[in-house]
């Protein structure tokens, strides 16, 4: 009898082994899953960061002029979301160079185009559309004046017609007046940036210019200096002065003026001494300034500053290769980056090329395009447009009629991240280590192809599986293996542009501890096929 109870008792020991041995262990595979899943994921992860950012395409684009030497030097999307340029023009005017006032529609398409000057030099360095619909252009004036050359103010209605011009200058004859920058002001006048210097002189006089809505001088200011570059009336009432400053051996100083509404200086700060060439500046959303210009040493290169709101720098940036590259013209962004264009000799088709470059609010470099040909081409005034794309007005010599001409690139809207991905759909209660099969969809604003990413709230997460074509509904399967989670899906696009996770879907899973008999008999003689014959033997059968 003992030794009866004693051979069941270890009959039941050896049951209990095998059916240890027969339970799988879910968890090390579930485990050895996410570790797999998680290589993948970085793999590819790190395959989409090589192609980190792309830059947009160019939309169109159109050049002006004619066989002789054609410039644009400003461009300003207009209110009808076409585009006003202004420049110079010896293909056409009255003689040598003239100003020259071009408008389009929205696709770059001339409807009219104005010349304004004498038989002497002229021409125009910037254009604003005015609160009447009409245009305001600062610039310098050889045919007309009291002196060889004076700065020039013209104002034209909405058709490009002039209603009034003002010539600002001294009266010696041996000295020339210059006009670069004008914006209207919210008093309804204008504020006017130039210079006036000796004839053959390197040196001169930054001169700022303010008048009513007729263009009659109500008082003007300068400041040590050669050139103001550009002007722009700052939040607090006042301006601020990108300006250079010419010395006799070239060398040149890169300057800020800050002043108050009645142009007396608050601060003047000299931001690259001796090496540098100023493009553009203007005030930023945070109360500071961004300027763009070029340093001249050890070779040129785009150079890029950010100050505070005091004028003192924050931070500095150089962009370029083994050649020469010029920052003209800087204006931030919807997103608070930065837009440059200027010149690059490194990179492009030939000779020196359009160069848009985008910076992130600390100036690191986004992404970069060139634009032209084989020839010299160069990029003188960028905007952002209203559709996020960007405008540019120059030169080209690659395309055109001959000489140069006035060169108007439109640029593409940057890439767009996919949309927010809709709520998962799919199973939200069931069994454990069972699979289920969840969908969601997204479209991208670009039609890019995407791929998808799911989270699913039980510390596992997927590769990036894809790529799928924008909009379409998708599904994956997976299997829980814990009591309650909530999964949530992200998407990005071929560039790797990420889109918010979706709202989170709630799953419960409640646990299950009737484990099927069949399935258990089945399981423990797969494992063991002989198993039966000895537990009869050992039971005595």
């Amino acid at each position: 009898m003992r030794n009866s109870v004693w051979m069941k008792g270890f009959v039941i020991g050896i049951i209990v082994l095998f059916v240890g041995a027969s339970i799988p262990n879910i968890t090390g595979e579930t485990q050895q899953l996410n570790v797999k899943s998680n290589m993948q994921n970085t793999e590819i992860t790190s395959q989409i960061q090589t192609s980190l950012i792309a830059p947009p395409d160019e939309e169109w684009s159109k050049t002006f002029g004619g066989t002789d030497e054609d410039i644009g030097y400003s461009v300003q999307q207009t209110t009808d979301g076409g585009y006003i340029i202004t420049g110079e023009t010896s293909s056409y005017g009255a003689g040598n160079a003239d100003v020259w006032l071009i408008k389009t529609d929205k696709n770059g398409n001339k409807l009219w185009s104005r010349t304004f000057g004498g038989t002497s030099d002229d021409d125009g360095r910037s254009v604003q559309q005015t609160t009447d619909g009409g245009y305001i252009i600062a610039g310098t004036t050889g045919s007309y004046g009291p002196i060889a050359c004076a700065a020039w103010l013209i104002k034209t209605n909405a058709n490009g017609i002039e209603e009034w011009n003002s010539t600002f200058g001294e009266s010696n004859p041996n000295q020339g007046s210059f006009g670069y920058s004008a914006q209207q002001t919210t008093d309804g006048g204008y504020i006017m940036t130039g210079g006036y210097r000796l004839s053959g002189m390197g040196t001169g006089t930054i001169w700022l210019i303010k008048t009513d809505a007729n263009g009659n001088e109500l008082w003007n200011k300068t400041y040590v200096g050669t050139i103001g570059e550009s002007v722009q009336q700052t939040t607090d009432g006042g301006y601020i002065i990108t300006a250079i400053h010419y010395y006799s051996m070239d060398p040149t100083d890169i300057i800020l003026i800050k002043t108050d509404t009645n142009g007396n200086a608050q601060w003047i700060k000299t931001l690259l001494p001796l090496h540098g060439y100023c493009g553009s500046g203007q005030q930023t959303t945070d109360g500071g300034y961004i300027i763009v210009g070029t340093q001249r040493y050890p070779i040129f290169d785009m150079w890029l500053m950010k100050t505070d709101a005091n004028g003192d720098e924050q931070w500095n940036k150089t962009f370029g290769g083994f050649y020469n590259e010029f920052g003209n013209s800087i204006q931030q962004t919807a997103d608070e980056c930065f837009i440059i264009t200027g010149d690059t000799y490194s990179y492009g088709a030939g000779g020196f090329d359009v160069w848009l470059l985008k910076t992130d609010v600390n100036g690191n470099e986004l992404w970069n395009k060139t634009f032209g040909g084989i020839e010299s081409d160069s990029g003188l005034s960028v905007q952002q447009t209203t559709d996020g794309g960007y405008i540019i007005t120059g030169s080209t010599l690659s395309y055109g009629s001959g000489g140069s001409d006035v060169y108007l690139i439109k640029v593409e809207t940057e890439n767009s991240p996919p949309n927010k991905p809709n709520k998962p759909s799919g199973e939200t209660s069931g069994k454990l280590n069972t699979p289920y099969i969840y969908s969601t969809n997204t479209t991208d604003p670009n039609g890019d192809q995407v791929w998808y990413q799911w989270d699913w709230g039980d510390s596992s997460t997927s590769s990036w599986l894809g790529p799928y074509n924008s909009g379409v509904i998708i599904s994956t399967t997976h299997t829980w293996t814990v009591k309650s989670s909530s999964v949530k899906v992200k998407a990005k696009d071929i560039y790797g542009a990420e889109s918010p996770f979706s709202d989170p879907l709630p799953i419960t899973m409640p646990y299950s501890y009737n484990i099927p008999l069949q399935w258990f008999w089945e399981r423990l003689f797969q494992r063991f096929p002989t198993a039966f014959p000895l537990l009869r033997h050992l039971m005595g059968y």
